[in-house]
């Protein structure tokens, strides 16, 4: 019985008064509705007693936003032209909604605004009195570009210029530090203490500021401290340290030996092997005729990846850029480097002997 109420009447109610009735489910489905009016449009409409009952009044969702919007909107006065006009409670309630037009509101704003000074360029300006930088304490300055200068300068201090004595202003932690002391660079220059003193090596007289490191300066440049190396006692001691442990802990490659059988026959008695010259140890060096010859392996000094046409690897790159930077430095030293292939003195051994006394005979031809 309660599955046949639910398929015959909309609600418990009408299947209530139709069990009353007697029209159980032997006659068909009842009329039961309800004939309303649409709260905004007044347009009647038939609808089920639950539906009123849940508290439906409206025709469409269309005439239900209507009519909310409506409740929402009350009628105010405009303050400056005495013109009515509609609002919103939501403005009403914030202190919105005091003029009709934004004309209206621009009119009238401007016998309520009050007047300031820029706390940072002194110029006059107004703003208004109800405007939420004025609540907060804002409202200080009359541009953004003044704003962004005054933040700027939070935090700075004026203090007097060590030199010239004129006041400057300055980061209040750096003048803590005892850092900034000078208003300018040319204040700072002139206030230095300048010693003289002469290069150990060629003998120009260099200019240095008095520092506690200016007893350590022997030389005017890196030049001259690295043509003066090899004339230092201490340095040529330590010099032969390391080339007597590097000479015990490396054992030579093929290539190597096949360099040094080479030298053997071109330049007896006046070359050295594992030779320390400045920054590196390199495989031969003839010291006489500053000569410098490197057994380069073709893997890893670049020669299989240039031959095969890619892109060395990173570490490869690093080695190529290392042997450039170490011939550079030596050419302006005053050596000369000879770089032979790993393939060269395997497979031609001969040739790289002629190159090598090549670059012995052009050193006579200098002299």
């Amino acid at each position: 019985m309660i599955e046949a109420r639910g398929a015959l009447y909309c609600s418990n109610e009408c299947a209530h008064v139709g069990a009353r009735q007697g029209l159980g489910g032997k006659v068909g489905r009842p009329s039961c509705v309800v004939v309303i009016q649409c709260a905004n449009c007044s347009i009647e409409l038939s609808l089920p007693p639950s539906r009123i009952k849940n508290g439906a009044k409206y025709c469409s969702a269309k005439c239900y936003h209507e009519h909310k919007t409506a409740t929402r909107v009350i009628e105010r006065i405009c303050q400056l032209c005495d013109r009515r006009f509609e609002a919103r409670m939501s403005r009403v309630e914030r202190g919105k909604a005091l003029y009709c037009s934004p004309e209206c509101a621009r009119l009238g704003s401007k016998s309520e605004r009050v007047g300031r000074s820029c706390g940072m360029c002194g110029k006059p300006f107004e703003v208004l009195p109800t405007h939420q930088r004025i609540k907060n304490g804002g409202g200080q300055y009359c541009s953004p570009d003044c704003r962004y200068a005054a933040a700027s300068l939070s935090g700075t201090v004026m203090v007097p210029c060590r030199a010239c004595g004129e006041e400057f202003r300055a980061q209040r932690s750096r003048v803590e530090r005892g850092r900034k002391l000078y208003c300018s660079e040319a204040c700072k220059f002139s206030e230095q203490v300048r010693v003289e003193r002469a290069c150990e090596h060629c003998g120009d007289v260099m200019i240095l500021i008095h520092t506690r490191d200016v007893e350590d300066r022997r030389f005017c440049s890196r030049r001259c401290y690295d043509l003066s190396r090899p004339n230092d006692p201490e340095i040529l001691a330590h010099m032969a340290r390391i080339r007597n442990m590097q000479r015990q802990k490396k054992q030579p490659t093929r290539c190597e030996k096949i360099l040094y059988d080479l030298m053997d026959e071109a330049a007896p008695g006046t070359w050295e092997r594992e030779f320390p010259l400045f920054y590196w140890t390199v495989d031969v060096a003839v010291p006489r005729r500053k000569l410098v010859v490197q057994a380069d392996g073709d893997y890893w000094h670049g020669l299989t990846a240039a031959k095969a046409g890619k892109s060395p690897s990173p570490s490869v790159a690093l080695t190529i850029a290392k042997d450039r930077a170490q011939d550079k430095y030596l050419a302006m030293a005053g050596w000369r480097p000879l770089r032979l292939w790993e393939s060269e003195l395997k497979q031609d051994p001969q040739w790289c002997l002629r190159r090598i006394k090549a670059m012995l005979l052009a050193e006579d031809g200098d002299d």
